[in-house]
């Protein structure tokens, strides 16, 4: 890596972590113990009624899972907040989330936008149950 590439991405980390903790700040993330349940993580589909994303903690996962719902298709993605590089645990910035190890970046559906990451982040099946809450398999 040479010195401009590594100035410029540690100035657009710098700016990223800047206005993320300004957007965290005006809208608070959410963090949410998830329950187990036969096998299976589970959150109240209302959690994600009012954000357009939540942070879910499992008891046995090292990080955390981001869940997000699409406005216009209602579209539920889970992903691990785990980057496929070298395993650091991810910050989300916006609605996009970003490794400060190494500075890849990713989509809130797990694709790359920025490496050195080369593989998606691990989505994570997701179904709505009867009773409105979001089942999570790993």
């Amino acid at each position: 890596m040479d010195r401009r590439f590594f100035l410029q991405r540690a100035c657009r980390l710098g700016v990223a972590a800047t206005l993320g903790g300004l957007i965290s700040r005006c809208t608070p993330l959410r963090y949410l113990r998830g329950e187990i349940s036969g096998g299976t993580l589970v959150v109240a589909s209302s959690d994600l009624e009012l954000q357009t994303f939540i942070m879910v903690e499992h008891p046995y996962q090292e990080a955390p899972i981001y869940l997000s719902r699409d406005k216009s298709s209602g579209e539920i993605t889970a992903v691990l907040m785990l980057c496929t590089h070298r395993q650091c645990i991810l910050t989300a910035v916006g609605e996009q989330l970003d490794c400060l190890c190494h500075g890849s970046e990713f989509s809130k559906d797990g694709r790359v936008l920025n490496g050195p990451a080369l593989e998606p982040l691990k989505r994570l099946e997701t179904r709505i149950r009867q009773d409105h809450k979001i089942e999570i398999k790993l």
